[in-house]
């Protein structure tokens, strides 16, 4: 095993991911709790350099398809 490093990874190599679930409390488990179903999952994705780009929803060749909603 190797000691962490103090410097920063490098800015072409991050990559965030950004995540939202939109869900339904419908189902019932018991009295008192119910189970929330997803009904909704967004995602974007974008590298570190990409950030700045006012045009995220585009293709990107660096971070592919940077939208995705299921």
């Amino acid at each position: 095993m190797s000691p962490l490093s103090d410097r920063a990874p490098r800015a072409d190599r991050e990559l965030f991911v950004i995540y939202d679930f939109k869900t339904t409390g419908n189902t019932k488990c018991t009295d008192n709790s119910c189970e929330h179903v997803p009904n909704l999952v967004c995602v974007k994705q974008f590298y570190a350099v990409c950030e700045d780009d006012a045009n995220v929803v585009v293709d990107c060749q660096r971070c592919g398809k940077g939208q995705h909603s299921f």
